[in-house]
């Protein structure tokens, strides 16, 4: 956590190995950081400053994105190739897409309310619908 004031760091969270993405919910005071050397989401109270759970993930999470309307985190497996669908008031899986490429970075519209991640090795993206957790396009 940094002071965003004077730039210094004023709290650590330990026990996120390798995170390489992190979606901060501020109606939880919770951030989730997706943990790519062992496979996990590290779930984060800010209040204390340190991970309270891990949930495990198929392989190598990456990125993620925060739909807030819809209280859930989207984190790509990036080896894994799926898309892990978290929500934020049980910190479980609710749901995991599978798609037939690794995946990118995620992204939320909140105009379009719709997530948006990179198939990587496909050169698209596949579109989800936050209200049903499905993928509607290409």
């Amino acid at each position: 956590m940094i002071d965003v004031r004077t730039n210094q760091v004023v709290a650590t969270a330990a026990d996120t190995p390798g995170a390489e993405g992190v979606e901060y919910v501020p109606e939880r005071k919770k951030a989730y950081t997706s943990n790519a050397y062992d496979n996990s989401i590290g779930v984060v109270d800010l209040r204390q400053m340190k991970v309270i759970r891990k949930i495990p993930t198929v392989a190598k999470p990456d990125g993620s994105a925060y739909a807030a309307p819809f209280h859930k985190p989207y984190v790509s497996d990036e080896l894994g190739k799926a898309e892990a669908i978290v929500d934020v008031r049980t910190d479980t899986i609710v749901k995991t897409l599978r798609f037939e490429s690794e995946m990118g970075m995620p992204q939320y519209d909140p105009v379009a309310k719709k997530i948006y991640v990179n198939l990587q090795d496909q050169n698209i993206f596949a579109v989800i619908d936050p209200s049903t957790d499905e993928a509607v396009g290409r």
